[in-house]
C-alpha cells in the first residue's frame, strides 16, 4: 500500500485516506487504481517561491494595543512602536516583484486599526496597481469603532477577530473580560455582511468554554471559526501554566467539533491546514513567499518575531529601512526557505508528516530547542485530531454533509476567487448543496467540495492560506 495512504478504523471497518490526492475509501486497491488512473496526485508543496506568482506582505504597524492579553507574544517582548503613514507604501514599491500576480496585504500588531490612517494611505496607493490581484487582511481584537468597520468592510477586507469566547467576567483573559465589545463587534460585520471569521486562542482558563462558544459564533452569523491551542513564547512556569492538559484539551476540542457539525459552523484549527493541501513546510517560517515587516526596520518569516530585539533571532532575514545584508541573516534565509519536514526525525518517517508538516518551527524552537524537533504536545495534539478528522470526513460524505473540518478549503477557494482589489461584485460562497457521490466507489473529496484541484486559484488554498496558522 502507499505510504501516503493513511489508514483508520471506523466501527469495524478499514477506510483509506490518500494524501497525495485527497480522495477517500473503504478499499486501499480500488483507491490507488482510480487515483493513478485518473493522475489525481498533488505535488507536495515546496518551501522556495522562485517560480511563483504570489507574493505576501505582513506589516506589524504597531506593537501597541489597547488590550493587555495575558498569552500575548508581542506585548511581553517588544517595546511600544509604529510605522509612520507612509512606510508600507515605500516598503511594496521596494520590494515588490514584477512576476507578482497574486499580492497578500496582512495588516498585523499589536493592534492594526489603531494604525488606521496608515492603512488607508496603503489602499489608496495598491488601488493604483494594475494587472494584479490584491487580497486585503487585518487581524484585529475587534475593540474599534464602527467606523473603522464600515472602512474595513467597504475596501473587502478579509477580516479576522480575536475572540476567546463568551463572557466571563473573573477571566483574567482581557479579550474574555471584553466579550460583549466583541459581540458587537462581530454581529456587526455579520449585519453588514462582512467578510470575517474568528480566531480563538484555547489557554487553560478558558478552554473548556469553547463547545459554549461554538453555539454562541454559529448563532451571531459567524462562518468561520479558527481555533488554536495557545503558544507558549518559552517554557517560564508561568507560560506553562497557560497550556492545558493534552489529554483534557483533545477530549475538549473533539467535544467542540461535535458542537460545531451539530450547528453547522465551519471550522479550522492547524491540523486540518493542509488536509487538502499537502506540504513539506508548515508556514511562512519555511517560505520564500512572504515576509513580516516591522517597526523598527526588521525583517522576519514569523509574525511573532517583531524587532531586531527578539530573542529568537533565527527568523530575521533583513533590514527593510537599509540595504544591508549581515551574514547571519543570509544564513537564516538559507536554513529557513530550504527547511522541510524530511529534515526532521523522527517526522521524516511518519505517515501524517505532509498534513501535520514539522509544525510550526516557532514552536519547535521554543518547546524542544530546534526547528528539526517537533513540540511533543503539539505532536501528540496532531496524531489524535488528523485521525479524528479523517473518520469525520468519510462518516459526514456518507451521510451526504460537507464536512465542518473542511471548511478553511470552501472558505478561503471564496476568498480566493472574490480579491479585494480590483473591486468586482463579490460572488456567493458555495453552499452546502455540492453534490456528494461516490465515483468507483470513492470520495473524490475536491468533488465533493466543488473545487478543482487543477485551478490555478488553488494558489490559495496550497500556499496563500498557509500563513496564519499558529
Amino acid at each position: 500500500m502507499d505510504n501516503n495512504i493513511i489508514e483508520v478504523t471506523i466501527n469495524g471497518k478499514n477506510v483509506f485516506y490518500d494524501v497525495l490526492s485527497g480522495c477517500i475509501a473503504d478499499n486501499s486497491s480500488a483507491l490507488e487504481e482510480y487515483v493513478d488512473k485518473n493522475l489525481l496526485k498533488c505535488s507536495i508543496d515546496e518551501p522556495l517561491a522562485d517560480k511563483d506568482k504570489m507574493q505576501g506582505f505582513f506589516f506589524v504597524l504597531t506593537t501597541k494595543c489597547n488590550l493587555s492579553c495575558k498569552y500575548c507574544y508581542s506585548i511581553s517582548q517588544n517595546k511600544p512602536m509604529s510605522m509612520r503613514e507612509e512606510d508600507p507604501v515605500r516598503i511594496i514599491k521596494k520590494f515588490l516583484r514584477e512576476d507578482a500576480e497574486y499580492i497578500l496585504i496582512n495588516f498585523f500588531g499589536g493592534e492594526p486599526t489603531l494604525e488606521i490612517n496608515t492603512i488607508k494611505h496603503t489602499v489608496d496607493f495598491l488601488k493604483t496597481l494594475k494587472s494584479r490581484k490584491i487580497y486585503l487582511r487585518i487581524s484585529t481584537n475587534g475593540i474599534t469603532s464602527e467606523s473603522v468597520l464600515d472602512y474595513l468592510i467597504d475596501n473587502k477586507f478579509h477580516i479576522t477577530v480575536s475572540s476567546d469566547g463568551v463572557l466571563d467576567d473573573d477571566s483574567p483573559l482581557d479579550k474574555v473580560r471584553n466579550a460583549q465589545t466583541v459581540d458587537k463587534t462581530l454581529r456587526y460585520l455579520a449585519k453588514n455582511n462582512a467578510i470575517f471569521t474568528i480566531r480563538y486562542t484555547a489557554t487553560s482558563v478558558n478552554y473548556k468554554n469553547l463547545s459554549k462558544s461554538i453555539d454562541y459564533w454559529k448563532s451571531i452569523g459567524v462562518p468561520l471559526a479558527h481555533i488554536e491551542p495557545y503558544h507558549p513564547i518559552g517554557k517560564s512556569v508561568e507560560e506553562m501554566k497557560l497550556l492545558p492538559v493534552i489529554d483534557d484539551y483533545v477530549n475538549v476540542f473533539l467535544s467542540a467539533v461535535d458542537e460545531a457539525e451539530k450547528k453547522g459552523l465551519m471550522i479550522t484549527t492547524g491540523a486540518y491546514m493542509n488536509l487538502l493541501t499537502p506540504s513539506s513546510y508548515f508556514c511562512t517560517g519555511a517560505s520564500g513567499r512572504f515576509c513580516v515587516f516591522n517597526p523598527d526596520g526588521s525583517m522576519s518569516t514569523c509574525y511573532r518575531v517583531q524587532s531586531f530585539d527578539s530573542r529568537y533571532k533565527e527568523f530575521i532575514i533583513g533590514n527593510w529601512k537599509t540595504d544591508q545584508k549581515e551574514s547571519e541573516w543570509e544564513t537564516n534565509k538559507s536554513i529557513l526557505n530550504n527547511h522541510t519536514v524530511l529534515d526532521m526525525k523522527p517526522c521524516s518517517a511518519c505517515i501524517n508528516k505532509y498534513l501535520c508538516s514539522g509544525g510550526c518551527l516557532m514552536r519547535n524552537l521554543t518547546q524542544s530547542g530546534s526547528i528539526d524537533i517537533s513540540d511533543k504536545w503539539l505532536c501528540t495534539l496532531k496524531r489524535k485530531v488528523l485521525k479524528d478528522a479523517i473518520i469525520r470526513i468519510w462518516e459526514s460524505f456518507s451521510d451526504g454533509k460537507i464536512p465542518v473540518v473542511l471548511g478553511r478549503f470552501i472558505f478561503e477557494d471564496y476568498l480566493a476567487r472574490n480579491p479585494s482589489l480590483p473591486f468586482e461584485p463579490h460572488q456567493p460562497m458555495k453552499s452546502n448543496s455540492t453534490s456528494i457521490r461516490q465515483r468507483d466507489g470513492i470520495y473524490d473529496i475536491f468533488e465533493c467540495l466543488g473545487l478543482n484541484r487543477n485551478d490555478d486559484l488553488m494558489i490559495f488554498n496550497r500556499k496563500i492560506a498557509r500563513t496564519e496558522c499558529l
